[in-house]
């Protein structure tokens, strides 16, 4: 396993940004969408991913849990083009932070508890890629 060096990038810091909670009985299935977004600055070589996340139930149609996080890449060396690997890596790895924080604010408001299962999250690659903007 190679180390913290060796990666191309690293993941520097994250954040909840925005959340909003409304419980709706329901024993429904639920719905998850995830929409990410990026913004890279070459200067700093810093890439902030966004990643928008909402959860609705079948049976209403209506979002009871919506959450933006706000997460922090640095990659090691000066690159004009964000590889490939990047796209598919980076949600990946910022996810499991966002489906804590899922879990917790259910299991606290003292309602039907949501774990998110893991996810393979390579289709949101190509979408990242067309949502990402560089400076």
């Amino acid at each position: 396993m190679g180390s913290p060096e060796s990666a191309g990038f690293t993941l520097v810091d994250y954040r909840i940004s925005k959340v909003s909670f409304e419980y709706i009985p329901s024993d429904s299935p639920i719905n998850i969408d995830i929409n990410p977004s990026g913004y890279y600055n070459k200067e700093s070589q810093e890439f902030d991913l966004l990643l928008d996340f909402t959860a609705t139930t079948s049976e209403s149609k209506k979002d009871f849990i919506k959450a933006q996080m706000e997460t922090k890449f640095k990659f090691k060396e000066k690159i004009n083009e964000i590889p490939e690997f990047f796209f598919t890596n980076a949600p990946a790895i910022a996810f499991p932070y966002l489906r804590t924080f899922i879990s917790t604010i259910t299991l606290q408001a003292n309602i039907r508890l949501l774990i998110l299962p893991t996810l393979n999250l390579s289709p949101l690659a190509e979408v990242l890629k067309a949502n990402t903007t560089l400076k």
